[in-house]
C-alpha cells in the first residue's frame, strides 16, 4: 500500500467514525430533554460536521495530488 493510499484509507475511517458519532449524537438528541441537553447535543453535532468537513476536504485534496 502506497503512502497516498495508506493516507486515504486512514482518513475514510476517520470519515466513517465521525459519521457514526453524528448518527449517535442525533439519535440521543432525540431521547433528550431539557434545553441545556439540547444544547450541549446540539454544540457536539455541529463540532463533528465541522471536523467531517475538514477531512473530507483533505481527502478530496489528497485524491487529486498525483504519487
Amino acid at each position: 500500500m502506497t503512502d497516498k493510499s495508506a493516507r486515504l484509507f486512514e482518513i475514510d475511517n476517520r470519515i466513517a467514525a465521525i459519521r457514526q458519532e453524528i448518527s449517535d449524537l442525533t439519535n440521543r438528541s432525540s431521547a433528550v430533554s431539557g434545553q441545556a441537553s439540547e444544547d450541549a447535543l446540539a454544540q457536539q453535532i455541529e463540532d463533528r460536521e465541522t471536523q467531517l468537513a475538514a477531512l473530507q476536504d483533505m481527502r478530496e485534496a489528497l485524491a487529486e495530488t498525483s504519487e
